[in-house]
């Protein structure tokens, strides 16, 4: 979903009073630390969630923003 601030939220939705979220889907650590955009979708959402692995080190996420844990798919 392109935002007007120019960045590409990964998942963009509403839930079911209205709020809107964004969920950016970081694969590894690696890519949690190369792409540092996650600030600038604070503006276009009501809540922030970031979607890791089961074996991302979660203190790494900021407590401001939400974590989604998934399986690995492998």
């Amino acid at each position: 979903m392109c935002l007007p601030n120019g960045r590409r939220a990964d998942l963009m939705g509403l839930d079911r009073k209205g709020r809107i979220f964004i969920v950016e889907v970081k694969s590894s650590i690696e890519d949690w630390r190369v792409d540092a955009k996650w600030p600038d979708y604070l503006d276009w959402c009501d809540q922030l969630y970031v979607a890791v692995p089961v074996d991302f080190p979660q203190s790494l996420i900021p407590e401001e923003i939400g974590l989604i844990v998934f399986a690995d798919l492998k």
